[in-house]
């Protein structure tokens, strides 16, 4: 009876375990994700930055020809 018992916690416990890890994975594949998005955003920003800082040396060297 108390092998039984045991038995079925050792299956339950398992499949609880299996379930986590899947959880597990699949947030590590969310935050991969998100961390790419990340990146791409950041590496737009610093794209946008420069060019902010281009055009404002244009503006700064034709306001200051006149």
């Amino acid at each position: 009876m108390v092998i039984l018992l045991l038995s079925k916690q050792v299956t339950t416990l398992a499949e609880e375990c299996q379930h986590r890890s899947l959880k597990v994975q699949l947030y590590k594949r969310e935050l991969e994700e998100t961390w790419l998005i990340v990146k791409d955003e950041a590496t737009k920003c610093k794209a946008a930055k420069d060019i902010i800082k281009i055009l404002t040396n244009r503006v700064n060297l034709t306001s200051n020809k006149y």
